[in-house]
């Protein structure tokens, strides 16, 4: 997806309908395969108790800033964002 498309899509997508579509992804941007993403997801969860989700959000996972002077990330930080059972 191009930058472009990813904005618009932020822009005027249904906000629940994007959260759920990039946090329970089986892929993000900072790994190289979906293999790579589930072992290193399944490893954080293994560090935490009662942790239903692990996903990697923000420009490592999506590939872009949200800031305009951005543009496309080649390297960030890796935020997570651990979802407890209901």
């Amino acid at each position: 997806m191009e930058r472009v498309e990813f904005l618009e899509r932020i822009r005027f997508g249904e906000p629940n309908i994007l959260a759920r579509e990039y946090l329970m992804s089986d892929e993000a941007h900072a790994f190289s395969d979906i293999a790579s993403y589930s072992l290193f997801r399944d490893k954080v969860q293994s560090l935490f108790q009662a942790v239903e989700h692990v996903a990697v959000v923000g420009s490592a996972n999506w590939r872009y800033s949200l800031n305009p002077e951005k543009g496309q990330v080649a390297q960030s930080s890796t935020p997570l964002l651990l979802i407890p059972p209901e």
